[in-house]
């Protein structure tokens, strides 16, 4: 499992952590962008259903590579709307509770693929063979 750093000095991130340590030997996975593309293709309307279709798709790339979201140690977040931050927080908390990757997020002018996109999600997870196992056993 990551360990999580917030040093003393400096104040504590509301929805994120300052630093995640990984340990020698650990998977990484490193994830691709996630926009709000559906399998056949639509794209939901507004923020709060894009972020729930990015997090479900975060989620299924987590599973198959055999983590879920205690394993994510970074996130980055591009949001195309200054406006849409709080809902997207909101839907993110109740989605990772506190699950507090380090995190990042900046707003862009655009996102490919279509004008309708209005985030795109980045992670970097990491998985310690046994620790995680047996963190699993005691959940």
């Amino acid at each position: 499992m990551p360990i999580f750093h917030n040093p003393q000095e400096i104040r504590v991130p509301k929805y994120s952590t300052h630093g995640v340590e990984v340990r020698a030997g650990a998977r990484t996975l490193y994830i691709t962008g996630q926009i709000a593309v559906d399998l056949d293709g639509s794209i939901p309307r507004g923020i709060g259903a894009q972020t729930e279709l990015v997090f479900a798709k975060l989620s299924a790339t987590l599973a198959s590579a055999g983590m879920r979201f205690t394993n994510l140690v970074k996130t980055t977040v591009f949001l195309v709307r200054p406006e849409d931050y709080d809902e997207f927080i909101a839907v993110r908390s109740r989605i990772l509770g506190d699950i507090r990757p380090a995190s990042s997020l900046v707003f862009v002018k655009g996102l490919p693929v279509s004008p309708d996109l209005l985030l795109e999600l980045e992670a970097i997870a990491a998985y310690e063979q046994g620790r995680d196992e047996r963190r699993k056993e005691r959940a």
